[in-house]
């Protein structure tokens, strides 16, 4: 996971898988990164993690699909 981007911040895990499927549909991998706290119980934020030369595209992705 050294050397990735965050360019997105989702509040369900569900809405992550959705972003990162449509990341990967256009050849751009990604990483879920589910925060728990200190109780182990989820935070209700899921980050999605890209490799630094798909940053762009992915963001460029994100909005798009956002304004949908």
């Amino acid at each position: 996971m050294e050397n990735r981007i965050e360019v997105f911040v989702a509040h369900s895990e569900a809405a992550a898988y959705v972003i990162k499927g449509m990341l990967e549909s256009n050849n751009i991998a990604s990483i879920i990164l589910n925060q728990k706290d200190s109780a182990g119980l989820d935070s209700g934020q899921v980050r999605i993690l890209v490799d630094p030369a798909d940053e762009t595209a992915a963001k460029s992705l994100i909005k798009s699909h956002q304004n949908d």
